[in-house]
C-alpha cells in the first residue's frame, strides 16, 4: 500500500508521462495495473523501469522491457538516485553511532536539509552538465554508430526491431530447451562421478600416520 500511496502522490504533483524507477519496477508495474490506480496510470502513460545497477540482476526477458539502457525513453537517467543519496547519508553514521534517538534524528534532519539546499543551488549546473554530456554522446558515439550502420547496412528502425524479436523469442521459449537441460544433467552426473572417485590426500596421510603409530606401539609392546 505504501508504494501505491507514494505513486498516487507523485502522479498528483507531476502529472502525465512519468518514468518511475524501482528495483522491482517490472513486478510493481503489474501490481499498479491491478490496483485502483491502474486505469489512471494507463491513461497518464506512466512508465516503470528497473535501476540500471539492479537491472542486471534481472533476467534478460525483463531487461528488454524495463532496463533504461535498452530503452530510448529513459535518456541518461539510471534510476539509482536513492543509492547515490544513501551512500552519502551513510557517511554520517559515525556521528551518531552511540548517540540518543533524538540526536540521530537531529543529525539526519540536518543532513537532508543541507542536501536539499545544495541540490537546489546546484540544479542549474547539473542540468547544464547533463546537457553537455548528451551532446558529447551524440557527437562521439553518434559518429561511430553511423559508421557501423553503413558498414552493416542497418537503418534506425532495425534496432527496436531487434529488441522486439528478442522479446518474441523469450515469449516462445518459456522453458529451457530439452537438449540444454539434458546437457546440464550430464555435466552434473560427471561432476558427481569425479567427486566419488576423489580421495583427499589428507586421508592417506592420516592413515599412514595412524599405521606408523600402530607399528610403533606394537614395537614397544
Amino acid at each position: 500500500k505504501y508504494p501505491l500511496a507514494c505513486l498516487s502522490k507523485i502522479m498528483d504533483v507531476y502529472g502525465t508521462d512519468l518514468g518511475v524507477g524501482y528495483d522491482i519496477g517490472c513486478d510493481h508495474s503489474k501490481t499498479v495495473a491491478r490496483s485502483s490506480l491502474g486505469t489512471r496510470a494507463s491513461a497518464e502513460r506512466l512508465r516503470f523501469y528497473v535501476g540500471a545497477f539492479h537491472g542486471y540482476a534481472h533476467n534478460r526477458r525483463c531487461q528488454l522491457s524495463y532496463h533504461p539502457r535498452l530503452l530510448t525513453t529513459a535518456g541518461l537517467e539510471d534510476f539509482e538516485t536513492n543509492e547515490w543519496i544513501f551512500s552519502k547519508q551513510n557517511l554520517t553514521a559515525h556521528l551518531y553511532r552511540h548517540a540518543s534517538e533524538y540526536h540521530r534524528h537531529a543529525t539526519l534532519h540536518a543532513f537532508w536539509a543541507r542536501w536539499d539546499e545544495d541540490r537546489h543551488a546546484g540544479l542549474g549546473d547539473w542540468l547544464a552538465s547533463n546537457y553537455k554530456q548528451a551532446l558529447a554522446i551524440l557527437d562521439e558515439e553518434g559518429l561511430a554508430l553511423a559508421r557501423l550502420q553503413r558498414e552493416l547496412d542497418l537503418a534506425d528502425q532495425c534496432f527496436p526491431r531487434f529488441l522486439d524479436e528478442e522479446r518474441a523469442y523469450f515469449e516462445r521459449v518459456r522453458d529451457e530447451p530439452e537438449q540444454d537441460t539434458l546437457a546440464f544433467k550430464y555435466l552434473d552426473t560427471l561432476k558427481c562421478l569425479a567427486e566419488s572417485r576423489y580421495v583427499p590426500l589428507m586421508s592417506h596421510v592420516t592413515c599412514s600416520h595412524s599405521g606408523s603409530q600402530a607399528q610403533a606401539g606394537a614395537a614397544r609392546l
